[in-house]
């Protein structure tokens, strides 16, 4: 897809739980962008931060989900307010489904990784996956869940390592994946920060798969 310089308008923006923002924005001109994917926000010539589209396939309006934290561009995602325009870049990046025949598929996210893993999961049931869909989700604590995937027609496992009240999967999420068993034909989608990134897929490949071909990873 051409990369192209675009400038979209705030709709609407929601803070959840005070640890991350949700963002939408409508783009003055049609846009074509593959859920996964990630659009660069020029805040000025010297800032620009790269965030991940949580929506599915669409041609003008994208979502985000942002972070909350010190750095400079969530400070100035803070600051957007209802009806500003923001020049973004993109889409970028290769974090996106790939139709290698397996029929069963393994989302692992840690944070705000699931924000890219959200728009691929919600795009595969628009378009009627006919396989099984898995998706483990670990976190510090129940407050770092923004989403809600109880009600997907998925198998959701949400995992925390200190939480703050009784839950039921404490850990991390290599301890819940290492409980099931999946089949040869299965792909693995993993999103997170990059050292957490690659001891999963370390873990993965050397409990389920041969070779890395069928693990898909992006790291923030």
């Amino acid at each position: 897809m051409e990369i192209q310089n675009i400038r979209a308008t705030v709709v609407s923006k929601k803070i959840v739980n005070n640890v991350a923002i949700l963002l939408n924005l409508s783009a003055h001109v049609p846009i074509e962008y593959k859920a996964g994917q990630y659009f660069s926000f020029i805040f000025s010539d010297k800032l620009r931060r790269s965030y991940s589209v949580t929506s599915t396939d669409c041609s003008s309006t994208i979502s985000f989900a942002i972070k909350i934290d010190d750095g400079e561009g969530s400070q100035a995602i803070s600051e957007l307010k209802l009806g500003y325009n923001i020049d973004l870049l993109g889409p970028l990046g290769k974090f996106t489904y790939i139709d290698d025949g397996s029929n069963t598929l393994v989302f692992i996210a840690t944070g705000i990784g699931i924000a890219p893993i959200k728009g691929i999961i919600d795009n595969l049931l628009k378009n009627s996956f006919s396989g099984k869909i898995y998706l483990f989700w670990g976190v510090r604590n129940e407050k770092n869940f923004i989403y809600d995937f109880s009600l997907y027609p998925i198998k959701f496992i949400p995992v925390v390592s200190a939480p703050e009240g009784n839950f039921e999967n404490v850990g991390h999420v290599q301890d819940f994946i290492k409980k099931l068993d999946f089949p040869e034909n299965t792909s693995f989608y993993i999103c997170g920060s990059p050292m957490i990134v690659n001891d999963i897929r370390s873990f993965i490949k050397s409990t389920f798969v041969a070779d890395y071909s069928k693990i898909y990873v992006e790291k923030f």
